[in-house]
């Protein structure tokens, strides 16, 4: 995978681990009947939560969440005649600081929470995590998914020539490349594409507390793999999936958890893109196999 492919990666990584955490903090707000976060105190709420989360895993940022609205709930009770509005002000400001010191003190030790068993992760954090990264959401930390990817393929000028210090990588290009895929079809596994797209699907009906990014993408995913089926008996799985891939951004209807502009066709076709790289890389270090993972 490119270095500008596993940026982008990380990138998305990070954005989901930071709206999970406001999702997280949100909720607890809800639990003890204290509003909404005011317009005007959003964006250092969402500021503190992107920067912790680069630092910190999602289990650890739930546990400062949690002091933070405990403190505001405590501060609500002593004082009854304070404006509740005040009081989810007071949670922002209790965050906000204990992101900082969890940033600025990185030898801290924080507790990690679990899963909420009422909400969960959304159908998309699991799906990359789970299905693309191999890891789990509540304990990895930005650091830890940078080491556990391999080495980036080196870029190459428009002459042919490697980056200086840099060494040859393996003849493997990012699937977005839809005339790489049709030229290079006995590198990649077809299969990806409906297991992946079947994963999707089921983390979302799973979900104990699904959102309206789950439920559209969910729907496009089922768009998609409909798509394959139909596809697949008359053009062969490659084409099939080939064709699917290249469709998916015909699918515009806008996510939200992200801070750019991102329809569920793109997301979905990103996460094509990092499942069939990933794929690509395990065969590589193992052996010559069939097989994908669920």
């Amino acid at each position: 995978m490119k270095a500008a492919l596993q940026e982008d990666l990380l990138a998305l990584a990070q954005e989901l681990i930071a709206s999970e955490a406001l999702r997280y903090f949100t909720n607890r707000l809800d639990e003890l009947n204290l509003p909404d976060v005011p317009a005007n105190h959003t964006a250092r709420l969402v500021d503190a939560v992107g920067k912790v989360s680069a630092h910190r895993p999602l289990g650890e940022i739930y546990n400062l969440a949690w002091r933070a609205t405990r403190a505001a709930a405590e501060a609500a009770q002593k004082n009854p005649r304070a404006s509740r509005a005040n009081m989810t002000t007071f949670a922002v400001n209790q965050l906000e600081s204990l992101a900082k010191r969890a940033v600025d003190e990185p030898d801290w030790s924080i507790k990690p929470f679990s899963e909420n068993q009422r909400y969960g992760a959304a159908a998309m954090t699991r799906v990359l995590f789970f299905n693309v990264l191999d890891t789990n959401p509540l304990e990895a930390t930005l650091p830890s998914l940078r080491a556990s990817l391999p080495a980036p393929i080196p870029e190459y000028d428009d002459g042919g020539t490697a980056e200086p210090n840099s060494a040859p990588g393996p003849d493997w290009e990012t699937p977005a490349d839809l005339a790489w895929l049709g030229a290079n079809q006995q590198s990649w596994n077809p299969m990806g594409v409906p297991r992946l797209l079947n994963a999707i699907n089921k983390k979302a009906s799973d979900s104990p507390d699904p959102q309206v990014d789950d439920r559209v993408l969910a729907r496009g995913a089922t768009h998609l793999k409909v798509l394959y089926e139909n596809l697949m008996p008359h053009l062969g799985a490659h084409h099939a999936a080939m064709a699917v891939f290249g469709a998916a951004p015909l699918l515009t209807h806008p996510l939200s958890f992200t801070d750019e502009p991102c329809t569920s066709g793109e997301f979905l076709q990103e996460l094509m893109s990092h499942f069939l790289v990933k794929i690509k890389e395990e065969q590589d270090a193992i052996a010559p196999t069939n097989d994908v993972p669920d």
